[in-house]
């Protein structure tokens, strides 16, 4: 115990009581990497996450496109991680991953894991087998200590020109009600088995002629309010529900900012108009759509006054990284840029909605 109050110390010197529980406060709205494959509760990453606990961690597979983020092996290894991350905290985390379907997925049929289709071939397949096979990936996805699923993708299929919706088959199609139908079996089976479904790419990523990985993309002319239907849809009261932004540019909804970091979509669209009471997720922080133009922390805080409720670092997985960002959005709050109700509100929301799968909150 005195070793942990002296590592305690020694991370957040000179740091007031007072400070450290905002820090604690502001780390609860961050979703970050993993080191590795394995984790230890003595290594520094370890450490950092224990005294200043994230709201939850996002995993990868080799294929993500750098070896170095590599989190899943095998459905035993990978188990073993998600008990060491709920251990290594002492709280209960989200724990995500990008379970889509054919070119997006994380858990890979060589792995081990169920072989989930992509969307636009999902769609071809009766509702009842879809279901049935989303079932089987839900039920592997919770007994390797999985809670939340970035999928299904609520994005139309408009522009089949799109290199990374329509292009890599990952939209149900262009129909809104097959978007909706078949979105709604995937959220549906991930209910089912204890997993939050997130809703994605909010307001609508379908008709974009880019790729937010790779840089800046406006969709004035292109994004259509039809977009929003299966969103609509799918909403239920409650707060058992979770949508991610896209960092997609549409001057028409706000001239300044993308969606990600614009409070006219997130609050005045999703949360006024839409009547979306659920949480929030931004979609990585470290696309360059975002990245290059606003850096990590300035990212952070205005994604924050947006509206979003947790802050999806997935490049972030060393410990000094992680504590700069934290520290960033404590001192925003701290010289009133960021009120304290705002995250509030954000970590509210949070509670409820484990609270509601029964992955709970420790004080």
């Amino acid at each position: 115990m005195r070793h942990f109050l002296f590592l305690l110390l020694l991370y957040t010197w000179p740091l007031t009581a007072a400070d450290l529980r905002l820090e604690r406060q502001v780390a609860r709205l961050f979703m970050i990497g993993v080191p590795g494959q394995s984790l230890r509760c003595d290594s520094d990453y370890a450490r950092t996450i224990n005294a200043l606990p994230p709201g939850g961690v996002i995993l990868f597979d080799e294929a993500a496109g750098d070896p170095m983020r590599a989190n899943i092996r095998s459905p035993k290894q990978l188990a073993s991680l998600t008990r060491s991350l709920m251990q290594c905290t002492g709280r209960p985390l989200l724990i995500a991953v990008d379970q889509e379907g054919g070119r997006v997925r994380r858990l890979r049929p060589e792995a081990g894991f169920v072989d989930l289709p992509a969307a636009k071939e999902m769609a071809n397949l009766p509702p009842q087998q879809a279901y049935d096979l989303y079932v089987r990936a839900a039920k592997q996805m919770h007994r390797v200590g999985i809670n939340v699923n970035f999928a299904p993708v609520l994005d139309l299929a408009i522009n089949q020109d799109n290199p990374v919706i329509a292009g890599l088959g990952r939209a149900y199609g262009k129909d809104p009600e097959t978007v909706t139908l078949y979105a709604s079996l995937f959220a549906d089976a991930l209910r089912a088995n204890g997993i939050v479904p997130v809703f994605k790419h909010f307001p609508g990523h379908g008709s974009a002629a880019g790729d937010t990985h790779k840089g800046f993309v406006d969709v004035t002319t292109r994004w259509q309010r039809i977009e929003l239907f299966p969103y609509l849809a799918l909403f239920e009261p409650g707060g058992r529900q979770m949508v991610m932004t896209a960092h997609i540019f549409n001057k028409n909804l706000d001239p300044y900012l993308p969606a990600t970091l614009s409070k006219r979509v997130l609050h005045d669209l999703l949360r006024e108009k839409m009547g979306f009471d659920g949480v929030v997720v931004t979609d990585a922080l470290g696309m360059r759509a975002i990245a290059d133009r606003y850096g990590p922390e300035e990212a952070a805080v205005r994604a924050l006054e947006a509206g979003a409720d947790l802050l999806l670092f997935a490049e972030v997985r060393d410990a000094s990284r992680y504590r700069k960002l934290v520290a960033a959005v404590a001192k925003a709050v701290r010289e009133g840029r960021l009120s304290r109700q705002r995250l509030d509100e954000a970590a509210a929301r949070l509670k409820r909605l484990k609270t509601a799968y029964g992955i709970g909150e420790k004080r």
